[in-house]
């Protein structure tokens, strides 16, 4: 069944430390949702501006629905953002920060490797859905807005993981591999850079005398148990294999379903 989400996330009374009390737990989603503005607007021009190049109305029609989708998703981690300010960190300026980050980069690219680092963006958030979704140690005593927002979230991930990935095979089918593969690997280090230099903004807003100890929770969340960043990494290996496609990871299809 699918998660529902919160119609006025940003409104009322949001504990601090939403992800079952923890100050590490909470961070490590938190430095995410600061990325998301951003990130889903850097793949949502890549898929317009490759749209009209799509000779596969099926295709188009998933495109259509993807853009969809992560507008949403988008409009709803600002306001999750603005709840983060609220809550006592300054989640504002490190989102801007964050969205001139990638503004910069996004300048310096053209179409082929624009829709290369989606697919790779896609596909590595994908992974992390998967493990949202399945695994409930990482979520576990979260509140229940956040709970219900990033299952949501997860959830249509899984539904359009395959779309970012199968217009850059389209557009692109001669070099396909090695561009897709190079992307994914500067995919990797920008969000594992992004994600620590929010960690660290973030921490800004926890007392001196915690920090090492909120630092040490938030190493072993992503690398120890439930190990978020030590299983996603070993999963996307196999998208380095020449003839790889994200449907082969868990049982959805990778189809995108259209929302009224």
């Amino acid at each position: 069944m699918t998660a529902q989400l919160p119609r006025a996330f940003d409104e009322g009374t949001h504990p601090r430390f939403w992800n079952g009390g923890s100050p590490a737990r909470t961070i490590v989603l938190d430095a995410f949702s600061l990325m998301f503005p951003a990130a889903e607007a850097f793949m949502i021009r890549a898929m317009q501006g490759a749209h009209d190049r799509i000779e596969d109305p099926a295709l188009r029609c998933e495109v259509a629905n993807f853009v969809r989708q992560e507008a949403s998703h988008a409009r709803v981690h600002a306001q999750y953002n603005r709840a983060m300010q609220a809550r006592g960190f300054d989640a504002l300026a490190q989102e801007a920060r964050v969205g001139e980050a990638i503004a910069h980069l996004d300048g310096k690219i053209g179409t082929r490797r624009r829709m290369a680092a989606s697919a790779g963006l896609e596909h590595f958030t994908a992974l992390i859905a998967d493990l949202l979704v399945h695994e409930p140690a990482l979520l576990r005593g979260a509140d229940e807005r956040y709970r219900n927002l990033w299952v949501w979230h997860a959830e249509e991930e899984l539904e359009h993981k395959c779309v970012a990935f199968d217009v850059h095979a389209a557009l692109f089918p001669r070099d396909a591999w090695v561009s897709r593969a190079r992307a994914m690997v500067t995919s990797i280090v920008l969000l594992t850079v992004l994600f620590w230099w929010n960690a660290a903004a973030l921490m800004r807003g926890i007392r001196r005398s915690d920090r090492f100890f909120v630092w040490c929770g938030i190493v072993w969340y992503v690398f120890g148990a439930p190990g978020l960043f030590r299983r996603v990494f070993l999963r996307t290996l196999g998208f380095f294999r020449p003839g790889f496609h994200p449907a082969e990871n868990g049982a959805h299809t990778g189809g995108v379903t259209a929302h009224a």
